[in-house]
Order: structure tokens, then C-alpha cells, then sequence
């Protein structure tokens, strides 16, 4: 894993900027997700090496995305370098407010509304488009290495957004639990027609 150079701790200002020139550091080699809150259960079941590209083009409704999270409510954590004796204790600490959650709408503003694909509701905040880090193209998983950009993911990705949209809107109402069943079958229906183990995959190739 590289060693992080950067100088000077993070602000609140700079946040952003401290964790990208962290990211293009580590993006050959990838990060760790943890599956600590189990946010993202089952698209992340733990252990899994996630890639990204520049957040540019703008992500879609349906991409999986990395920023910084400010309210602690929930999220992935993800896991990078925790060990490594060049990397600073201010860079560990932004680490753990770094969150891999599904873009599941975009607001009038042009902000992003993010959910995790376990969760009942949305993240409380939305995120602006200039604060995402990066956007996930591929998992690594038990030797295979998953792309998220093929038809087949892209499919998974909005129907996983549309589903997440109608639990949020669900769950307020009397007798919510009834309509998370039917959000549970949703779940189902979506993985037996496009299961991520059918996306293009390859061997994972691992940088020395």
C-alpha cells in the first residue's frame, strides 16, 4: 500500500483534497470495505476490494459512489492502510467518515441523494456533486474482479436505486412492514434477474 506524503494535518476546508491525493495513491491497489454497519448488505458483504474513477462525468442514479459522510448515522467504513507507519493519524481519522453508498436520486439543487442498499432511508444529507471522491467501478471479490460499468451492473444499479426509493417512502406509513415484504420480494426479483455474479468479470490482478 503507498505511504500517504501529504503535509500538514486536514482542516475542515481541505478535507476533500486530503483524502483525493490519498485515493490517487492507493487507486491501483484499491481499499478494503468493511461491512461494519452492513449498510450496503448484500452488494458488500465484507472483505470485498473496491476501484473507482474521477468522479467525472458526473455520477448517475444507480452508481455506488465514495465521499465523505459528516453526520455519523451509517455508512461503510472503508478500510485502508491502517497499519502502515506512513500514513497519518489525521488521514486515519478522515478515513473513517469515508462512505461507499448508491446514488438513489438527484435533488432540484443538483445534490446527490444517497442510500445505503440495506438501509430503510436515505443518508440525512445529500452531497454535492464536487464532494464525491470517486466513483466505483469495480469490486474485487474471492479471486474475480466485478465491473460495475457493463450493462448488466448498470441495470442492477437503477433498480437498486428505484427499490430504495420506494422503502424510504414506505416506511412512514402504518402498516410500513407489510410494504417492506413487498420491497423484500423486489430485492429477490432484482437479484434473479441480474445477480451481481453475472456481471463481466476477470481475474483480479494484484499490484506488487
Amino acid at each position: 500500500m503507498a505511504e500517504f506524503e501529504g503535509q500538514g494535518e486536514a482542516a475542515a476546508g481541505d478535507l476533500a483534497a486530503f483524502l483525493r491525493r490519498f485515493l490517487a495513491e492507493v487507486r491501483e491497489q484499491g481499499l478494503e470495505v468493511s461491512t461494519r454497519t452492513q449498510s450496503m448488505w448484500p452488494f458488500f458483504r465484507g472483505g470485498e476490494t473496491i476501484h473507482w474513477r474521477d468522479p467525472r462525468p458526473e455520477p448517475e442514479v444507480g452508481d455506488v459512489v465514495l465521499f465523505v459522510m459528516t453526520s455519523r448515522a451509517a455508512g461503510d467504513e472503508v478500510q485502508a492502510a491502517r497499519e502502515e507507519p506512513g500514513v497519518r493519524p489525521a488521514l486515519l481519522a478522515a478515513l473513517r467518515g469515508l462512505v461507499v453508498h448508491r446514488v438513489v436520486a438527484r435533488e432540484p439543487d443538483g445534490k446527490l441523494r444517497t442510500q445505503g442498499d440495506n438501509r430503510p432511508r436515505p443518508d440525512l444529507q445529500p452531497v454535492a456533486t464536487g464532494d464525491v471522491l470517486g466513483v466505483v467501478t469495480a469490486i474485487e471479490r474471492g479471486g474475480q474482479r466485478w465491473s460495475l460499468e457493463g450493462r448488466r451492473a448498470r441495470f442492477y444499479g437503477r433498480g437498486a436505486a428505484m427499490i430504495s426509493r420506494l422503502t424510504a417512502r414506505w416506511v412512514p406509513f402504518r402498516g410500513g412492514w407489510r410494504l417492506q415484504r413487498v420491497a423484500h420480494r423486489l430485492w429477490h426479483l432484482l437479484h434473479g434477474l441480474c445477480h451481481p455474479r453475472s456481471f463481466s468479470k476477470t481475474s483480479a490482478r494484484r499490484s506488487a
